[in-house]
């Protein structure tokens, strides 16, 4: 939406990259679009990379299907991430040493027979923490990632040395678009 990638969206699309290089799944083909455009994602899988302050995509799918951890705060006006069952937002602060994100594996609002993947951080070090956690044996083993079609995980990551450490989970919970 921002028309700029940030560092962190770049290194968790690289991340992705060798997961499915990795994994015998050929290279992801990537487009990035600094405006929206029907035609990219129309009737096809996608995966979505960064929230919906740096992807137009993440705001299209996010707006029609929210889900319970969603992007943003209506109050404060920060980019942030809030818990609607909780009420809490995250990251719980603004300092440069904490990121949140999300993971919502849902079907695509657009075109319900695809599915749709969207890894975003309130800022580039969740997200890229976001790509890092889909590799995890806490979340790979997950009951509600294991046992559901479509989930959405709600995580905290610490940053150092511009660095996002291991993501700490805070929920999963089978996706619903309320």
């Amino acid at each position: 939406a921002s028309g700029l990638a940030g560092i962190g969206d770049v290194k968790a699309i690289a991340e992705l990259q060798d997961i499915f290089v990795q994994n015998r799944l050929g290279r992801l083909p990537i487009t990035f679009s600094t405006s929206p455009n029907l035609a990219l994602i129309k009737n096809v899988d996608l995966i979505l990379i960064g929230g919906p302050d740096a992807n137009w995509a993440t705001f299209e799918m996010t707006a029609k299907l929210p889900g319970r951890f969603r992007f943003g705060d209506a109050q404060c006006h920060i980019v942030s991430i809030t818990d609607q069952m909780t009420g809490r937002i995250y990251p719980e602060s603004q300092e440069d040493n904490q990121d949140a994100g999300v993971i919502k594996m849902m079907p695509n609002p657009l075109y319900p027979n695809n599915n749709l993947l969207i890894i975003g951080g309130a800022f580039g070090h969740g997200t890229l923490a976001g790509v890092k956690l889909i590799r995890e044996e806490a979340f790979l083993r997950h009951p509600v990632v294991t046992k559901n079609r479509f989930f959405e995980c709600l995580f905290k990551v610490e940053i150092v040395a511009d660095e996002p450490l291991s993501a700490e989970i805070i929920d999963v919970q089978p996706f619903s678009a309320k």
